[in-house]
């Protein structure tokens, strides 16, 4: 009777959360550098580093390296609110973040490497429109990418990010 209890109780926990909270996820890849490729078109498949054509806009993380193995994956994310982090990271729960600080933002494609004190964790919320990932170490944010069908945006830190050497 009591784990029924306890059931119904979390249930309507649940239940009562805002759609916005049961709609987010923070993953964290214990990595206080991570290379984010974004591609807001999609992209046609890409032989030298074995990247299937994906047309959908999405974004790829990994960390930084010789090119871009799976052993480097971090995180998928795409226009269609797919997510899919890799084995290796953990979850936990969305944190409070800030704005980016010293903000430069792309429309086109880009390979940024961001680098920051403390691992890189990252807030992704799903919302109708597509999805926005945040990174950020503690209550900094490094980057926010809103990944949209039409009109994604990379919004990063120059002080704390770099352009990367793009797949090819």
């Amino acid at each position: 009777m009591r784990i029924r209890l306890v059931l119904i109780v979390g249930l309507l926990v649940l239940a009562a959360a805002p759609a916005s909270a049961r709609a987010a996820q923070s993953v964290s890849c214990a990595s206080p550098a991570a290379t984010v490729l974004f591609w807001p078109h999609g992209h046609p498949a890409v032989r030298g580093v074995g990247f299937p054509k994906i047309p959908t806009p999405h974004i790829e993380v990994y960390a930084p390296g010789a090119g871009y193995p799976s052993s480097n994956f971090f995180l998928y994310a795409d226009a269609k609110r797919s997510i899919d982090p890799s084995a290796g990271c953990g979850s936990g729960m969305v944190g409070k973040t800030g704005a980016v600080h010293h903000p430069k933002t792309a429309k086109a494609t880009k390979a940024i490497t961001c680098t920051a004190a403390t691992a890189i964790a990252y807030d992704i919320k799903r919302s109708k429109k597509g999805l926005t990932i945040i990174g950020h170490a503690g209550a900094d944010s490094v980057f926010k990418v809103e990944v949209r069908p039409k009109g994604s945006t990379f919004t990063y830190d120059r002080t704390a990010c770099r352009a990367a050497a793009k797949p090819k």
